[in-house]
């Protein structure tokens, strides 16, 4: 074969500089059309990765705070918004991951995105306060026990870090996420009663979709203990602990007394009960009679059937006077009346998870407030109980359970 043929066939076989400028063309035509898509590919499954990892974090930092007792501090530069070293080092605590890839957004170059994710509370003012401290005394600290809506959260979150999220929220702001935030069709959020939703700049027109959001509810945490506490009667004893000793009665023009004292100790029920009665020495040489005890209205010692009417005894009988004529007396007795000031209601005390030595003496509780009380706790926090007469501490009850009763009856507590 002569070198012609051989050109010919070579030539043949190899692109000409045309056909591969024209084959390139075809290639950078094809990468500029499928580059952006490829991109908003990419875009999408790292902003519905980050969307599916929300829950993650929001269940870790509900555990973290409910075993911990402590919400996450606030950030000294943007008090409204938690501090963002608390708050993912909590959840990292807690079961949601490494620390990195809970603060910054999955796809975003760790410590390079400067667009972390965002932490509000909706009641900014417990921002690294324990539950002991935001109970104050357990009586008004929420603004309505049947909706409390200051245990929210609010977890922000976008993997693009040219789209600025708020670095604090008002009120309103926060109320605009929680009930309102919605992406429309044309990419804007959906305008609610509230339409500022804190986002600042225009990068955010169009973008909405960009933006992830978890509510964090932590309303069930609440828990309501009803407190029955009834008073203690302590004027039953005199100063020998005996009970109901010695009382000075008039029968007639006659002085007598009443004896045979009750023992302090035991459960004795009183109803129909007979006392001594004898005459005094100097007026009368008559025997000792019998009177009757009628009308009791204690059980047993300090337990009232109904502390809100006065507690007492009624004594009634007959004698001789010193011409053998009979004389007929009634006395009665009170033993507390339901604003005597020696009768006592049990106390009850918050305790500091922080240091147990530290307690928070929960109000309500004097004799004039109702025995029967609904109170509102959050779960695991801890109450010390104590006895009236005493104030000796006899016992923790922790809050376990969404609803659950305590009930002191004037002796003992019981639940």
């Amino acid at each position: 074969m002569n070198s012609t043929a051989r050109d010919q066939i070579s030539s043949r076989r190899a692109f000409t500089l045309l056909e591969l400028i024209g084959v390139l063309t075809i290639i950078s035509i094809l990468l500029a059309t499928a580059a952006p898509l490829t991109i908003q590919l990419i875009q999408s499954q790292r902003q519905a990765s980050d969307d599916a990892y929300l829950p993650t974090i929001a269940e870790a930092l509900k555990r973290g705070i409910l075993r911990e007792q402590l919400f996450p501090s606030d950030d000294a530069a943007s008090p409204n918004q938690v501090n963002i070293d608390a708050w993912w080092r909590l959840a990292a605590r807690h079961g949601a991951g490494s620390e990195n890839d809970i603060r910054f957004p999955q796809g975003s170059a760790i410590g390079l995105s400067g667009n972390p994710r965002r932490l509000f509370l909706a009641e900014s003012s417990w921002a690294g306060q324990t539950f002991y401290e935001t109970t104050e005394g357990g009586t008004s600290w929420l603004a309505d026990v049947n909706d409390p809506r200051e245990l929210r959260m609010l977890l922000l979150s976008t993997t693009n870090p040219d789209l600025p999220l708020p670095t604090a929220l008002t009120a309103q702001q926060f109320e605009a996420f929680w009930s309102n935030w919605s992406v429309g069709s044309n990419g804007e959020p959906v305008i609610g009663a509230l339409v500022d939703y804190g986002l600042s700049g225009v990068s955010w027109a169009g973008r909405a979709a960009e933006l992830n959001l978890e509510r964090i509810d932590m309303r069930d945490w609440l828990c309501r203990l009803v407190i029955e506490n009834r008073r203690h009667i302590n004027r039953q004893f005199d100063t020998n602990g005996n009970l109901l000793k010695e009382f000075n009665i008039a029968l007639g023009s006659l002085g007598s007394y009443l004896t045979d004292p009750l023992p302090s100790v035991g459960i004795y029920n009183l109803n129909g009960a007979r006392a001594s009665l004898k005459l005094g020495a100097v007026l009368s040489t008559g025997p000792v009679d019998q009177v009757t005890v009628d009308d009791f209205y204690l059980v047993q010692p300090g337990r009232p059937i109904n502390e809100e009417a006065p507690a007492g005894f009624v004594i009634s009988g007959q004698q001789l006077d010193l011409n053998d004529d009979p004389i007929s007396s009634r006395q009665e007795f009170e033993v507390y009346s339901n604003l005597d000031a020696d009768s006592t209601r049990a106390q009850l005390a918050l305790i500091n998870p922080l240091n147990s030595g530290i307690v928070l003496p929960l109000d309500g509780w004097d004799n004039s407030d109702d025995p029967i009380q609904d109170r509102y706790f959050l779960k695991t926090q801890e109450l010390l109980l104590e006895e009236p007469w005493s104030g000796e501490e006899i016992g923790i009850f922790i809050i376990k359970e969404n609803y659950s009763t305590l009930r002191f009856d004037g002796l003992a507590w019981m639940n």
